[in-house]
């Protein structure tokens, strides 16, 4: 069955008709339009330790805040993000792209192995960073393996580490100055 145009015209849906002569309805004051924004709760601040790609990097961190005393939690969200991987090769085996793995793991890389037009290529996982991103790529390059950098903007999972959650700002820059005095780095953010 194909598209078939309505017969009559179609008339706008009003909920009550109004009265002549009503006055317009007045803007609520600037604190009920923010309250009626955020379902009337308010803002809500909170102390951000870190923002991580890799699940187990919040992870550790949670762990050695907890360790300190400091009640943390991970969230997890996701986020349009400039990643950069490294893409090495190629080799015409999969056990010559093996044998460099092996190598440059040694160097802390952690590579995985990928396969396109019947050649072997190796790629790093995900850096956030630029910086990072050209110290991983130099390394490779003096090992003597042909390497470039690829960025792309990518969704993907992100990882914060948290600690409370405060009704004001001043509150949550009262806590984040005395994380900072314990030489412990962190930000204040809203979240919501």
């Amino acid at each position: 069955p194909g598209y078939e145009p309505a017969q009559e015209p179609i008339k706008p849906i009003m909920s009550r008709p109004v009265a002549k002569g009503a006055a317009p309805a007045k803007k609520p004051p600037a604190i009920a339009r923010r309250k009626a924004k955020t379902g009337g709760k308010g803002d809500v601040w909170s102390v951000r330790f870190a923002l991580c790609v890799m699940k187990r990097s919040c992870e550790e961190i949670v762990g050695k805040l907890k360790q300190q005393g400091i009640h943390a939690f991970m969230v997890e969200g996701r986020a349009v993000l400039s990643m950069r991987e490294i893409v090495i090769g190629h080799w015409q085996t999969a056990a010559q792209a093996k044998v460099a793995r092996k190598e440059l793991s040694k160097s802390a890389i952690k590579l995985s192995l990928f396969t396109s037009d019947g050649r072997f290529y190796l790629t790093t996982g995900p850096i956030p960073g630029p910086r990072a991103a050209e110290q991983t790529l130099a390394m490779i390059r003096l090992k003597g393996y042909r390497a470039e950098k690829v960025s792309k903007k990518a969704l993907r999972k992100v990882y914060k580490v948290y600690e409370g959650a405060y009704n004001n700002r001043g509150n949550a820059n009262k806590r984040l100055s005395v994380y900072k005095k314990r030489g412990i780095e962190c930000i204040v953010e809203k979240r919501g």
